[in-house]
């Protein structure tokens, strides 16, 4: 006959949740430009993964690190990693919105201000308004696993917000009348222009 099991071991398990930065579902935002990240690739504690989409970004070590950006208005991007540990080599991407389509990639063109020759850099990379891109920065391969500290660095040749305003009241008649217009954020910028058409008009 069946009975319970007797003599079976227990088994407990603590499960670390994934730290920042070690898939693209968590990657770490960066929230404008210019913005500077010190990430350290090596860190058995957190156990990053070298898990990517399909393996379609090729090449590099373990242990990613991704960022995640929304360009805003900007059309280029400069991106650089300065590896500061002294000992290790780095790789670096922007991936596409996609997770899996590298549009730019460097080895070994270290950053102006970076003495570390394994740095990395990419300069006024083109890349799409308001279009959001992943960052990722890894060891070039699995034989220099030993990168620990690095600098992560991306400046932009724009980064606005649109100026946002409410106009209260339209319609008016001829020959004079005045729209009160509340212009309730500038953006970025300090100053706000107002274009307007009459009758469809020319601005």
């Amino acid at each position: 006959s069946n009975g319970l099991a007797t003599g079976c071991a227990t088994w407990n398990f603590t499960v670390t949740p994934a730290p920042p930065g070690d898939t693209f579902g968590n990657a770490i935002p960066i929230p404008s430009a210019p913005y500077t990240l010190t990430g350290n690739t090596h860190q058995p504690s957190l156990c990053f993964t070298d898990a990517l989409p399909g393996g379609s970004l090729g090449g590099g070590g373990t242990d990613k690190i991704w960022s995640i950006l929304t360009t805003g208005c900007t059309t280029s991007l400069t991106i650089g990693v300065c590896e500061t540990t002294d000992n290790g080599d780095t790789y670096l991407r922007l991936v596409a919105a996609d997770q899996s389509s590298v549009l730019f990639s460097d080895d070994d063109t270290e950053p102006p201000g970076c003495a570390e020759v394994f740095s990395s850099s990419l300069t006024n990379v083109t890349v799409l308004p308001n279009t959001l891109y992943y960052i990722v920065v890894d060891p070039y391969n699995t034989g220099y696993e030993e990168i620990n500290v690095f600098d992560l660095t991306v400046t932009a040749n724009c980064w606005c917000e649109a100026p946002t305003a409410t106009v209260s009241s339209i319609n008016q008649s001829c020959p004079t009348f005045t729209i009160p217009v509340d212009v309730t954020s500038t953006g970025t910028t300090g100053t706000a222009n107002i274009i307007y058409t009459v009758n469809g008009g020319t601005p």
